[in-house]
């Protein structure tokens, strides 16, 4: 097997890819851990458009399932220091080369997060490296936790968001107990994000 090596484009610590299907066709993102671009490529390595220039702090892009082309992100985790403000947006294609970029919640120290479809209901479970920290640097006395939540029902925006960013519902479980993510997800009492346009 032949491999070229191929410049796609030059980002400062590019961090993040994905796979985006949008507008019938697969994509890929790259994105930055620091406040540089996310850039969505076609599957032959084409440019195609810039979704943001920043904040950045990305370490994790998913798609919305069923969705053509809306994905959620970290954003704002510079590092396991510096993410005290880091966040979950929203990212929605408006068309014309134009992205919707909203905070759908504040989540400090948020790391990985991945949606689970079960029973045809999406999950949201996001986990954090660490839950605080008392001093600037290399503080780890506060562990880490894992969240939980359903992702509202698609839409127009598919999902949808209060004008404030707020999220109600996120609820935290303990990822130490080998069923935690199975009894959320059967839960009766399945906590829900609440978001409204």
């Amino acid at each position: 097997m032949r491999v070229r090596k191929t410049v796609l484009a030059r980002l400062n610590k590019c961090y993040a890819i994905a796979r985006l299907d949008y507008q019938g066709n697969p994509h890929f993102l790259v994105a930055s851990e620091k406040s540089d671009p996310c850039c969505l490529f076609d599957q032959d390595g084409m440019l195609k458009d810039v979704l943001w220039t920043g904040p950045g702090g990305v370490m994790t892009m998913v798609q919305v399932p069923g969705t053509d082309g809306q994905l959620l992100s970290t954003a704002k985790f510079y590092s396991p220091d510096d993410s005290l403000d880091a966040e979950l947006v929203i990212v929605t294609p408006e068309g014309n080369n134009r992205w919707d970029i909203r905070c759908l919640t504040p989540l400090p120290h948020v790391h990985r997060f991945d949606i689970l479809t079960r029973n045809g209901v999406n999950w949201l479970v996001a986990c954090t490296v660490k839950s605080g920290q008392d001093r600037p640097e290399g503080d780890w006395s506060y562990p880490g936790k894992v969240y939980a939540a359903v992702l509202p029902g698609r839409s127009r925006r598919q999902v949808s968001h209060k004008d404030n960013n707020s999220v109600k519902g996120l609820q935290q479980i303990d990822a130490a107990a080998p069923s935690a993510v199975e009894t959320i997800m059967t839960s009766r009492s399945a906590p829900a994000i609440e978001f409204y346009r």
